[in-house]
């Protein structure tokens, strides 16, 4: 049996940390995003997002 078995324990104790601590990281910025994409105004296409584009108006002209 070696004398590694404690300085092991230390290193997968260490590793087990900072997995732990990237894991609330990630949380954290996920949440982040999250919460700013919630408020975004997300583009949209076709004729709701352009109302005059090839349309006529009365006269039968292009508006454009």
């Amino acid at each position: 049996m070696s004398d590694d078995g404690p300085n092991r324990d230390r290193v997968q104790d260490r590793a087990e940390r900072r997995k732990a601590e990237r894991a609330e990281t990630t949380e954290s910025i996920l949440d982040d995003v999250e919460r700013h994409l919630g408020d975004v105004e997300y583009p949209i296409t076709g004729e709701a997002g352009s109302p005059n584009e090839g349309s006529l108006d009365e006269s039968g002209s292009d508006t454009l």
